[in-house]
C-alpha cells in the first residue's frame, strides 16, 4: 500500500517517513494508555481473569490497553493511506532526489 504510486522511486524517504511517523504514533498511544489507566473503569481485565495478560508479552489486557491498541491501529491505517497518496508520495520522491544531489563531506573534511 505504501508503494502504490511510483513504487520504484523514493523508497528510502518513504520508509523513513513511515517509521518516524509510527514512532510518534506509538509514543502517543503509549501516553494515552498511561492516561487511561487513571480511570478506574479501564483498569480491569477486558476478557476476565482467564485472559488477563497478553501471552509472551506479559502486558495486561485492560480496557486502557485495548483502547490504546485500537487507536494505534486506526491511526496507523490512516497514516499509511496518507503516505500512499499521490501528492505525499511525489513530495517524498522529490525530497529523496534532492538529498541524492547533495555533496556530503567526508569525516576528515567535516573535522
Amino acid at each position: 500500500m505504501l508503494y502504490r504510486y511510483k513504487p520504484e522511486e523514493g523508497r528510502n524517504a518513504r520508509q523513513t517517513a513511515f517509521w518516524l511517523g509510527e514512532g510518534m504514533i506509538f509514543f502517543g498511544c503509549y501516553a494515552l494508555s498511561g492516561t487511561l489507566q487513571g480511570w478506574q473503569s479501564l483498569r480491569t481485565p477486558v476478557f476476565g481473569e482467564a485472559l488477563s495478560t497478553v501471552p509472551l508479552l506479559g502486558i495486561g489486557l485492560t480496557g486502557a490497553f485495548v483502547a490504546s491498541m485500537a487507536t494505534f491501529l486506526a491511526v496507523t491505517y490512516f497514516f499509511l493511506r496518507y503516505l500512499a497518496g499521490e501528492k505525499t508520495a511525489q513530495h517524498l520522491i522529490e525530497v529523496e532526489d534532492e538529498m541524492n544531489k547533495v555533496t556530503w563531506p567526508s569525516f576528515e573534511e567535516a573535522t
